[in-house]
């Protein structure tokens, strides 16, 4: 990144903030971290703008690695700097969703374990998910890299249902009528709690791959595992 990247507008932001900071009889009261914290905070954001495609932003590009290169510190570093950044600056708009809607297409399905199992390299986002899943009441698999997510197949449907409802309130409706049409025991399932509702049901993973494909193609994982 070059200091031309920057409009003036954002360089103006950048040194009012440390004139606020510094310079209104409170010099030397922000801390190191609380610095760095802010200068990492100017830099990832104007990253993000550069490489967002307008619906959510491609963090394939920005890499703990890649970052890591470019400012000189570690790879662990960054991977905290990223983490605390979005606690502290939150961006309205983002939407977890939508970002893992562009990475869903890399998942894979092992017939063994009965998982889909992906990687994850954005830690903010796969907190999210975790969340998600959790509050499903379906604790994941977390590798000791804590990127590679693993996910039982009723709970990915149930996270591809959440992903796909962003932009279609009706959707999560369209599926729930699918699934009933199933198995008698979908009939009573609970609209909240997808994942659960499959899994009690027991039903056949290909079965469901091939009733749901075309309303969610990310499931295409279940039908060719079978063939």
């Amino acid at each position: 990144m070059k200091l031309s990247d920057f409009s003036q507008t954002e360089k103006d932001e950048f040194f009012q903030f440390f004139y606020d900071k510094f310079y209104q009889k409170n010099f030397g009261s922000l801390s190191k971290s609380d610095v760095e914290l802010y200068v990492f905070h100017f830099f990832i954001k104007k990253l993000r703008a550069q490489h967002s495609n307008g619906y959510a932003v491609n963090e394939i590009n920005l890499s703990d690695f890649k970052l890591a290169c470019q400012l000189g510190i570690t790879p662990q570093k960054i991977r905290g700097l990223k983490l605390k950044e979005r606690l502290v600056y939150p961006n309205s708009e983002y939407d977890w969703r939508k970002q893992f809607l562009q990475i869903s297409d890399e998942a894979k399905y092992d017939p063994d374990k009965k998982r889909v199992i992906m990687n994850v390299s954005d830690n903010w986002l796969f907190a999210n998910i975790q969340d998600f899943l959790e509050d499903k009441g379906e604790p994941i698999e977390i590798q000791l890299n804590g990127k590679i997510l693993q996910i039982p197949v009723p709970y990915y449907v149930d996270l591809m249902v959440e992903v796909y409802s962003v932009d279609n309130k009706d959707f999560k409706t369209d599926v729930v009528r699918k699934l009933k049409s199933l198995s008698p025991e979908m009939k009573k399932m609970d609209m909240k709690k997808i994942g659960l509702s499959i899994k009690n049901a027991a039903i056949d993973i290909t079965t469901l791959g091939v009733n749901l494909v075309t309303m969610i193609p990310q499931l295409s994982i279940l039908v060719n595992s079978a063939t």
